[in-house]
């Protein structure tokens, strides 16, 4: 199991690591088990070692930080590679990547079914979508037709 209850309370998927990246530092925004639906608000993170495509250690980070502006900092000096949360601001998403972390968006579920996903590279699919932020089905050329 990847979570223990510490913090549980009272774009596009990175493909798995390569063999260039055999070291990765994993974050995932943490709620009650599941991806935190706001990182700007998260205070609780999954923090993972990766290598070789597998997970080496992990633990639950808790952030007192009340500012989220003080969020991706934290996680930089904690050496957060990637992120991956639900929903962010564009401003923090913007800062994230400026530290140099890899930020995967609009993710929702499981923590441990994200983490396994992501592992594996099926972290695109619509099981682990935020509602609302996939496009299962568009209207084609405004004349009714739908297409998948």
């Amino acid at each position: 199991m990847l979570l223990s209850s510490v913090c549980e309370p009272g774009g596009k998927s990175r493909p798995p690591p390569t063999k260039k990246e055999r070291r990765m530092n994993l974050a995932v925004s943490v709620w009650q088990g599941r991806v935190a639906p706001l990182f700007d608000v998260s205070r609780c993170f999954l923090l993972a070692k990766v290598e070789s495509g597998r997970v080496m250690s992990n633990r639950e980070v808790l952030l007192e930080e009340v500012d989220p502006w003080e969020r991706v900092p934290r996680l930089r000096a904690l050496g957060v590679t990637t992120l991956i949360c639900g929903a962010v601001s564009r401003q923090l998403q913007h800062q994230a990547a400026a530290a140099g972390i890899h930020v995967i968006p609009f993710v929702a579920g499981g923590v441990e079914g994200v983490v396994d996903a992501w592992l594996q590279g099926r972290l695109e699919r619509d099981d682990f979508r935020m509602p609302g932020c996939g496009m299962r089905r568009r209207q084609r050329g405004g004349r009714g037709r739908w297409r998948s």
